[in-house]
């Protein structure tokens, strides 16, 4: 949950600066649209605000039925060339992943950033993360955090995202779950001419995207706010039953699956093949499909025996299951615990046995230990930072 701190803010207040980048490269910023009117100018405004001045703006209206078409076509003909509109034919509604897919092919940036109708960039967002791929080549998608503002714009805290960039490897970490905001997203045009554009038979099309991208690149953090995402009483993305959302991450879980082999890269690696297994094993379970969760961890097993070998890994992953995964009920995520290393326990394989020092499983036992009291170690000794924090305050 974000941090509750409510102040008011201007999301595009001041004229644009100039750029202080020595490069030129276009920025192509797809806005796709749908019944956001009120919101759809903030957003707009916000792109043409940038302190970057190498941008394109392409909306794709997605079938809208108040008046986003028309404020659209209006800043269109007030900035010709800069400001583009499309539709889909016959001003169908197609969903989000068709309305993106469509706006990346009328764009033509060397960078690509998406923005929903109803959110907003900081003014600095292209200038920074153009910067930063620039200067590091082997990087395909750079992100960051994001301030919470409500409907009238008022700021309510900050969304809290894992930082990948302290991860060995990004692809493990977004295999767990969608890190990535797509309003804080900038990526090279030539990820999506390597892997393809939005699944849209997929509902969570931008997560698995996000997971074929980092299969092939390195994926960046940028510490600092670089976009606005409004809470409001229209917002399409929350407010999902949980059998739902479950399903659509199944979704996402068993298309990555079967494109693995199609994919590649670091999709291709045993260990990463093993951990698709795993969380297809977790999900099910919590859909109370425990024998679907069986077949799933048997799989992941006989992909790569040794992946009970990292028990730090595993242990931590469990953990973050009971402690992240708001999609189920921690009773869920602590039965799978449980439910997972007996199971495992049962299986290791003969030639994995120690002699002499700890079974693989008894040492994911004894890391899970450590893990769980380690946490609540971590979570006191914050609050009692924010205390002295407080104190010294009240003291000034």
């Amino acid at each position: 949950m974000p941090a509750q701190r409510s102040a008011r803010t201007s999301l595009t207040s001041g004229r644009p600066k100039e750029a202080r980048l020595r490069g030129a490269s276009l920025v192509s910023v797809c806005i796709h649209s749908f019944n956001h009117a009120p919101f759809l100018p903030t957003a707009i405004e916000s792109v043409l605000a940038q302190t970057y001045p190498h941008v394109e703006v392409v909306i794709v209206d997605d079938g809208s039925t108040d008046k986003s078409l028309e404020v659209a076509r209006g800043y269109a003909a007030r900035f010709p060339g800069r400001v583009k509109v499309f539709t889909h034919d016959g001003n169908a509604h197609r969903g989000i992943p068709a309305t993106a897919n469509l706006a990346v092919q009328k764009s033509g940036g060397p960078y690509w950033c998406g923005l929903s109708s109803d959110n907003a960039f900081v003014p600095d967002k292209v200038e920074r993360q153009v910067a930063f791929l620039e200067e590091h080549p082997e990087v395909g998608i750079v992100y960051g955090p994001a301030k919470v503002i409500d409907a009238t714009g008022h700021v309510l805290g900050f969304t809290f995202v894992r930082d990948l960039s302290r991860e060995p490897d990004a692809l493990p970490a977004l295999l767990e779950g969608n890190c990535l905001q797509g309003q804080t997203v900038m990526l090279r045009r030539e990820c999506l001419q390597k892997v393809g554009l939005e699944d849209e038979n997929l509902t969570y099309s931008d997560w698995e995207l996000w997971i074929r991208i980092a299969a092939h690149y390195k994926v960046a953090f940028l510490p600092g706010p670089v976009a606005y995402y409004r809470v409001h009483t229209t917002n399409t993305s929350v407010e999902q039953p949980l059998e739902v959302q479950r399903e659509r991450h199944l979704e996402v879980m068993r298309t990555i699956e079967a494109k693995a082999p199609v994919i590649g890269g670091g999709l291709a690696r045993p260990f990463n093949r093993a951990m698709v297994k795993l969380h297809l094993a977790y999900l099910y379970f919590c859909a109370a499909d425990p024998d679907s969760a069986a077949r799933a961890i048997s799989a992941a097993l006989e992909i790569e025996p040794a992946v009970l070998l990292d028990y730090r890994f595993l242990a931590g992953w469990l953990i973050r299951r009971q402690r992240e995964v708001a999609l189920f009920t921690r009773s869920e995520a602590r039965d799978y615990i449980g439910w997972f290393t007996e199971y495992a326990t049962a299986h290791v394989p003969p030639g994995m046995r120690r002699t002499g020092s700890l079974d693989p499983i008894w040492r994911l036992k004894f890391a899970l230990l450590l893990g769980k009291y380690g946490f609540v170690v971590r979570q006191l000794l914050r609050r009692g930072e924010l205390l002295l924090d407080a104190l010294r305050a009240g003291r000034q």
